[in-house]
């Protein structure tokens, strides 16, 4: 082991060339040879070997190997400033967040939308939700353009959940019902009730189980009776019960998008069934087996006759 003195001189050159204390010297030590420094007289020092020290501390690229405590301030200063400046910008982006709308918007394909409270909406495709930002609290607003099923859980506050349209608003406390939207607003009542209201009126009608409800451009409301053939877009699945067989085709015509036309000998027919499908054949396997008729096609449109 080297004795004192020699550390001591080891030392007394590290502190003045390179500033620092040697970091296997104890605290009496440091003072012991602070005292050296302040005392000692003729203490010769070797420039070439101090300059030699200096550059062994050089790496090739020119830079120091160790910084100095005034660059390992001026780093940690700028990486707390980093750290403020990117804390700043996350909290700003969330506040900034909750102050927008929640919007959905479906293209080719439906889409199930989960709310805060509970509720459901079945979007339709090529359709567009704007739920309130404060939804949930104290109100439960949203506007639709387009298609929706709505499934709504009662509010423990009855907290009213409200839809608008281009023609009306619906209101509800808990319910199941559909709303489309084009000309003008239709709603169907799958469960509970509803209300619905002009856009431009104070007048409102109440909405039951089944019923359907449409609000137009000027504000007419009415009602009548409907079914869940509103609901094809969901549900994939159209009924019939004893249904002229010429408002059957004109109603699949309208959900599956098909050119089909019947003979008007058996245009009055009257008939019970229900299909699930999006294509014409899926139709016309269900009907053969409830009425015989014979299927003709002539390009994209086809024809219903009696056999």
């Amino acid at each position: 082991m080297p004795s004192n003195d020699s550390r001591s001189d080891g030392w007394v050159k590290k502190k003045i060339i390179d500033n620092d204390y040697s970091d296997d010297f104890s605290q009496q030590e440091r003072l012991e040879n602070d005292h050296v420094i302040r005392h000692t007289s003729g203490l010769k020092i070797d420039v070439e070997e101090g300059w030699n020290a200096v550059r062994n501390s050089i790496d090739v690229s020119g830079r120091p190997l160790k910084k100095s405590n005034t660059s390992r301030n001026l780093m940690r200063f700028a990486a707390a400033i980093t750290l403020l400046i990117v804390a700043a910008v996350v909290v700003f982006n969330i506040s900034e967040t909750n102050t927008l709308d929640l919007v959905y918007e479906t293209g080719t394909s439906n889409e199930l939308i989960e709310l805060k409270d509970g509720s459901t909406v079945n979007l339709n495709k090529n359709s567009k939700l704007i739920v309130d930002k404060d939804y949930n609290s104290g109100s439960r607003k949203m506007m639709l353009t387009g298609e929706a099923l709505f499934s709504v859980k009662k509010d423990q506050n009855k907290a009213p959940f409200s839809v608008a349209t281009d023609q009306g608003l619906i209101t509800v406390l808990g319910t199941e019902f559909n709303v489309k939207t084009d000309q003008s607003t239709q709603v169907y009542v799958k469960h509970g009730k509803v209300s619905l209201s002009g856009k431009s009126s104070d007048s409102s009608i109440q909405l039951t189980k089944g019923e359907l409800g449409t609000a137009d451009s000027a504000g007419k409301l009415s009602k009548a009776a409907g079914n869940e053939n509103m609901l094809f877009w969901y549900s994939n699945t159209l009924t019939f019960d004893g249904v002229e067989l010429i408002d059957i085709v004109e109603e699949v015509n309208e959900r599956l998008g098909t050119e089909i036309t019947v003979n008007q000998n058996i245009a009055q027919s009257k008939l019970t069934l229900s299909f699930k499908g999006n294509t014409a054949e899926d139709f016309f396997k269900e009907l053969k087996i409830v009425k015989a008729v014979e299927i003709t096609q002539k390009g994209t449109v086809y024809h219903i006759s009696d056999m």
